[in-house]
């Protein structure tokens, strides 16, 4: 069984009539850590869950990774993303949104939804999400090749004209 060190500060007043366990009367304690800023808060790292701790670390370059491994038209839709912005941070939550629509959506359907999208020029969240559930556009039928005695074909018009 692992071991986890526990750091315990407190203070103890006492007097002649009482006995006082506490966290210095409302002051700050030797042992809290300091923010830079005035009621700035702040937790030690692994004080966090889990969960905590990840969206904490969320970066961009984490997620072109994660858009890596779905695809290229995916990755590029995540780098038009950051490119829309002036910080390029403000966009993390539509990338993740991006990214959860492949749990909702298989990952090839997620790709080809980023190759329409770019195609289109609309790289937001909400377009991606409308193309994914939106049928795809219909595949225009091949035109079929007549052969038929009164067509002229390019050999007619090779000659010079009579008039």
């Amino acid at each position: 069984m692992a071991t986890k060190d526990i750091q315990v500060c407190f203070n103890v007043h006492f007097d002649a009539v009482s006995l006082w366990l506490g966290s210095f009367g409302g002051e700050d304690s030797p042992c809290d850590i300091k923010g830079t800023y005035k009621g700035q808060f702040t937790t030690e790292p692994l004080h966090r869950p889990p969960a905590h701790q990840a969206v904490i670390e969320l970066n961009h370059e984490r997620l072109l990774r994660r858009a890596e491994a779905v695809g290229e038209a995916t990755a590029a839709v995540i780098r038009a993303q950051a490119s829309r912005r002036k910080h390029r941070d403000e966009t993390l939550r539509s990338s993740l949104g991006i990214l959860r629509l492949a749990h909702d959506f298989s990952p090839a359907e997620l790709e080809a939804a980023c190759v329409r999208a770019l195609a289109l020029g609309s790289v937001s969240y909400r377009a991606i999400a409308t193309l994914l559930k939106s049928a795809p556009p219909p595949v225009p039928p091949p035109l079929p090749k007549v052969v038929h005695d009164n067509l002229r074909g390019p050999g007619y018009f090779a000659g010079t004209p009579t008039c």
